[in-house]
Formats: structure tokens, sequence, C-alpha cells
């Protein structure tokens, strides 16, 4: 996964396409071994070339690009009641300090990418078509990448001769514009420095015309959390029997429409407008059992439960307005995008009988997962159940 960016962009694909006349309807001819049965090929052309400059450089890639770099500090305080009780508090601050994305701008009907530090090296360089601002002249086109994470955790633990316990709440904020190496944005979609962040200067900005960059809770921010765990292990003549019990609770997770607006998605709302999904609670379950075999072996059972009660919430929603389609720039002149527009006036239910318009996705809003995937992920995982046998000597 860590290496998407570097196959797609340096060699490591091979994507050829191959168009061919089609002179006859029989299409059950045509096949892997003969794709130009139907007639002869068109044109070719390799959709991975690794260009090179005057300078015998790969293009395309900041000069001053800089690797991934973060932030992160900490600081804890711990207090022993007894040998056997433990209380802590934590409060940690994550930021990002420079994030790679091939970040895109257009040119014509097409994108034109550059692999760098969005909001460094080129992106605020004013001779580079990276490095330009909004028609206000405010703002950066491509905005720093920016992902702050701020937690305070409360934990307690102990034990006793057959017990042991854990159980911790934290209250945290994860904000920015910048999902990280996976796109919360788009279901949690892990092709590092690929997605469609930063693949537009129309990505960040929103419907108002402020041409400010929007900023908010990003797609995993979770303010509060209850984690519990205990264990209890109970003796008898034929042996030990472990009791495990794992409960969570968890807020839900913020949404963000998106459209797409010429080739990649804007956000008309800004970041975070949808409500969040629901509460999202689990109880885990699990039963070990050791039969002492003799002194060196041990035979033991176990079953083990995930989401014991089988709960079902929705952990992901369909958060793109248009189905199929794009806002061209016929339909919204980009001087009217800047200065503010009413996305429903494009995308709306029931646009599909008006020629031209992005037709409107009709599961907006409603449960929906990885399309990637088959559209798993849409809700919580079902119940597991898992019998277990092992020797161990």
């Amino acid at each position: 996964m860590k290496y998407e960016l570097a196959r797609g962009s340096f060699g490591g694909d091979y994507w050829v396409s191959h168009a061919y006349l089609l002179d006859s309807p029989n299409v059950l001819a045509l096949g892997k071994a003969n794709p130009g049965a139907l007639g002869k090929e068109i044109v070719s052309y390799d959709n991975r070339t690794v260009p090179i400059n005057a300078k015998g450089e790969l293009d395309g890639i900041d000069p001053n690009i800089k690797p991934f770099k973060q932030r992160r500090f900490n600081v804890s305080v711990d207090h022993a009641f007894s040998t056997r009780l433990v209380a802590s508090a934590r409060y940690t601050r994550t930021d990002i300090l420079a994030g790679i994305e091939d970040i895109g701008i257009e040119s014509g009907d097409d994108e034109v990418y550059l692999i760098g530090n969005p909001g460094l090296g080129e992106t605020r360089n004013p001779k580079s078509p990276w490095g330009q601002k909004f028609p206000n002249g405010k703002e950066w086109l491509v905005p720093a990448a920016t992902r702050q994470y701020d937690a305070v955790e409360f934990r307690l633990q102990g034990h006793t001769k057959d017990l042991t316990f854990l159980t911790s709440y934290t209250y945290s904020r994860l904000w920015g514009n910048w999902s990280g190496l996976a796109n919360a944005d788009e279901s949690g979609r892990s092709d590092p420095g690929v997605s469609r962040a930063f693949d537009s200067p129309y990505y960040y900005i929103d419907a108002s015309g402020s041409q400010k960059t929007v900023f908010g809770r990003l797609g995993t921010d979770r303010p509060n959390e209850i984690k519990f765990f205990v264990s209890h292990d109970l003796k008898s003549k034929i042996g030990v029997t472990t009791f495990g019990l794992n409960q969570v609770a968890f807020s839900g997770t913020p949404d963000t429409t998106t459209v797409i607006y010429h080739t990649a998605p804007t956000t008309p709302y800004g970041r975070a407008d949808m409500a969040r999904t629901p509460f999202y609670t689990q109880t885990d379950l699990g039963i070990n059992h050791n039969f002492k075999v003799s002194e060196r072996t041990t035979l033991r059972i176990s079953a083990n439960a995930t989401n014991l009660f089988n709960q079902n919430a929705v952990v992901s929603r369909v958060t793109q307005m248009n189905r199929a389609g794009a806002i061209s720039d016929a339909l919204l002149p980009t001087a009217k995008f800047f200065t503010g527009y009413d996305v429903t006036k494009f995308v709306y239910p029931g646009n599909f009988t008006v020629s031209g318009l992005p037709q409107y996705n009709p599961i907006y809003a409603m449960p929906g997962g990885n399309y990637r995937t088959g559209g798993t992920g849409a809700y919580q995982g079902p119940r597991e159940l898992r019998l277990g046998l092992r020797l161990m000597f």
C-alpha cells in the first residue's frame, strides 16, 4: 500500500490502452488473443510513461520536495493508589508538518500533476502554475496539508489475584483538511499520496464565494471514546478457565458532502456538514480453558464472540451528491464558481429529466460502503463466533 505513489508514477505499473474499429457487432468474437478481430487498431498509448525533462530528471516532481514529517507532543502523569491500582492522565498533540500528494491543476480538459508537499515548495512559488492564488488574491490555490489531533485520556487499571481490568475515557478532536495516508473522504481509500486529495484547486473551498480554504472535523473524528476490558481466571480441578470481556463506546463520525465540479470533487457546504453517524458500541467476549495433559503439554479450548449482541450501527454513508457526470464549466463558469453558487440548482432529485445536468445520486446520505470492495463497510461488522483447539508443548 505504501508504495502506491512510487509504483504508479515511476514506472512500476504497466497500463497500455488500445483502441480498435468496431466494424461488426459480433462482440462475442473478441478475446484477449484477438482484440482486433472486428476492426484494425486505431491508436495505442501508454498511460504510465515516465517523463524525463531536459536535465535528465524525472519530470513532475517538486525539486524541493520534503519527506513526510509530523510532530507529536505527549505529556502524562501516573498515580499509584496501591501496587495493584494505577490511574493516569495523558495529553497528546499531533501535527502534520509536511505531507506528500500528487497535486493537480486543470489544463484544458485534463489534470496536470505535481508530486510535492501541499503548502510548500512549488505551491508557494508565484512563478509556478501550482503557486497561484484565488481570484481575490488572498489565499493560495493549494492549501497546506493540515491534520491536527488533540486528545486527553484518563485511564484506570488494576488487578487482583484472579482479575485484571483496564478502563479509559478519551476526549479528542481531529481537525484539518487532509485525512492523511488513507482518505476518509473516500470511504477510507488506501492509496497513500494519490487519492483525490489536492487533485483540484476547487476541492478545498465551499459554495459561499468566500474563496477561503475550508477546515473542520475530519472523517475519523470521534470526540468521545470509552473502553473497558476485564478478565477473570477461574481455577478448578480440571484446569484454568479465563473469561475476557471487551466493551467499547465511541461517538459517531462526521461526513462531508462532495460534488464533482469539472473533473474533481468540491465541498459545497464546507467540511463535516452532514450529521454524525450513530453512536458506536460493541461487546466482545472470549472464553479459554487450559487442560494440563502432562508436565510439558497443555490443551487449550477457546470460544470467542466478536460483536456479541450483533449490533449494526451505520459506520459509512454515501457522500457524493451526483451519481454520474459533473458540473461543467458551461453550467457553472469558473468565475461564478469562485463568487458563490447554489449547488441544488444543478444537482437535485429528479434532475435526470433535464438534459446536461449531472445526475443526482439517489442514495446520497444513505448507508454505503467502499465501492472498491463491493460496498462492504456500511454497517458495523456482524457477530462472529470462533471456536479453537490448540495443543501447546
